[in-house]
């Protein structure tokens, strides 16, 4: 099973934003913090399209067992 919820609270995200938007690239992010690059502009790019809202865990919909017996036909 996995795992519910975020890795990173919403306020690290915002730290590692910050210092994307003072100037650092996310590649020296990733050396200094170990936090991977792409996950670091992932982060960005949802905070400037979605405000802090995107930065959120947004969880997965289930299907209702009606649609997935319907998938077995």
């Amino acid at each position: 099973m996995g795992r519910k919820g975020s890795r990173y609270p919403i306020e690290k995200k915002l730290f590692y934003i910050g210092l994307v938007v003072e100037g650092m690239a996310p590649n020296a992010i990733q050396r200094q913090y170990g936090i991977a690059h792409s996950q670091v502009s992932q982060w960005v790019k949802n905070y400037k399209l979605q405000g802090i809202d995107g930065l959120r865990h947004q969880s997965i919909g289930k299907y209702s067992g009606d649609l997935k017996l319907k998938g077995r036909l």
